[in-house]
Formats: structure tokens, C-alpha cells, sequence
């Protein structure tokens, strides 16, 4: 009795656990974003992530809200050394674009994950913030590079944008005092303190009016 109750066991193991390892990984996946009113160049990253050499992609992204309309796509960073076109189409009541990405050479795209298109976004003046604009995907089609069927309809995941307030940034300089002939000492202060909007540059220009002073030098600290 022990022997069949062991055998029924471990087939019922087998029959559930085998059919995990041959279904392949294959999604188109949506990233949230953000971006401020009246702002624009707002970027959405779509990934995709293909245990299968792809062909072509089309599909297309919805964002149905006044707040926020798609201006430009571009090919993502996984098409870097590739030889591929992406083309888009943006509906008239700007709230969604049909985006296809092709090989004009029959050029493919080798199994992996990352960014395959960036799709930028304008952020009307009237939108308020902290509202949400739900990222859709619609209509997937991917194939491989005979034409069949890699990744279904449907196989994807949405994103958020996020209408958000960016925080001033303030440039400020300190007043000085000093004796006729003395060196005196203007301090330069910048207060960003949006961790949304890192400051990678800085460039302004000191005046002196009346022109009294001559600069003896400039250090950074």
C-alpha cells in the first residue's frame, strides 16, 4: 500500500511542477513617471522583457486624461548597436499613440530585458496636482523574426503618471562690507531642495553696480 501511495504522490508533483520551466517570460511592462503643469519632455519608459528573439513590436499606449498628450517617441537603449526604425502615431484627441518598431534589414532583437521605446509627454497648464493618469497598454503585437507570434495581446502591465509641484530652486547671495583696498567675500548659495530635480549644472553671472570692485577670484566649496 505504501509503494502506490508514493508513486500517486510523485506524479502528482511531476504534473504540476514540469509545465513551469517551458512557459517563456514575455511581457511589454509600462514605468511610472511624473511631471510638472505646463512642463513638457516628460518621460515614459516602456520595457520589455522576451526569453525569445524578437522581430518587430507594435502596440499602443493610453493615457485617457486632459491632463497629459504623447509628443515624441525614440527607440530605447536595448536597440543600441541594432539596425531598427520606430515609428508612432498619435491620435488626434492626444489621448493615446500606436507605436510599431521594425527592421527595415530584418535585423532581430535577441532575448533580454530593458528599455524599448521612450515616449514623451506635455502636462497641460490646468492639470492639478497630485492627480494620477493610469498608462495602458492596448493592441500588443510582437513577433519573431519569421513573422509568428512571440509575445500575445494582453501580456503587459500598466504605469502611473503623476502630475506632481516641483519646488523652487533659489540662488541668493550674501552681502558684504569691507574697507577701501580691503578684499571682501560674496558667498553664492543654491537651495534646491526637490529630490526630484537634481542640479547637474550652475551657471550665473555676478554684477556690480556702480562697477567699484574688481574680482580677485572665484572658488567652488
Amino acid at each position: 500500500m505504501q509503494r502506490y501511495v508514493t508513486g500517486f504522490l510523485t506524479l502528482l508533483v511531476f504534473a504540476f511542477t514540469a509545465p513551469a520551466g517551458a512557459i517563456a517570460q514575455n511581457s511589454i511592462d509600462v514605468q511610472d513617471a511624473a511631471g510638472d503643469p505646463s512642463s513638457a519632455g516628460n518621460i515614459v519608459r516602456v520595457d520589455m522583457t522576451n526569453e525569445v528573439v524578437v522581430g518587430a513590436i507594435q502596440f499602443t499606449l493610453r493615457n485617457v486624461s486632459p491632463d497629459i498628450e504623447p509628443t515624441e517617441v525614440r527607440l530605447g537603449g536595448r536597440f543600441l548597436g541594432h539596425n531598427f526604425i520606430i515609428s508612432e502615431n498619435i491620435f488626434a484627441d492626444g489621448d493615446s499613440v500606436r507605436i510599431v518598431i521594425w527592421s527595415a534589414t530584418g535585423d532581430s532583437l535577441e532575448a533580454g530585458d530593458g528599455t524599448i521605446a521612450d515616449v514623451l509627454y506635455r502636462v497641460g497648464p490646468g492639470a492639478t496636482p497630485g492627480n494620477t493618469v493610469a498608462l495602458t497598454l492596448n493592441e500588443i503585437v510582437v513577433s519573431d523574426p519569421s513573422g509568428g507570434e512571440a509575445i500575445s495581446d494582453g501580456t503587459g502591465s500598466p504605469g502611473i503618471f503623476t502630475i506632481r509641484t516641483t519646488l523652487p530652486s533659489t540662488l541668493s547671495a550674501t552681502p558684504d562690507t569691507t574697507n577701501l583696498g580691503d578684499n571682501g567675500l560674496i558667498v553664492v548659495s543654491l537651495d534646491n531642495q526637490d529630490p526630484n530635480r537634481p542640479v547637474n549644472a550652475l551657471q550665473f553671472t555676478l554684477a556690480d553696480t556702480p562697477n567699484n570692485l574688481d574680482l580677485a577670484g572665484v572658488t567652488a566649496v
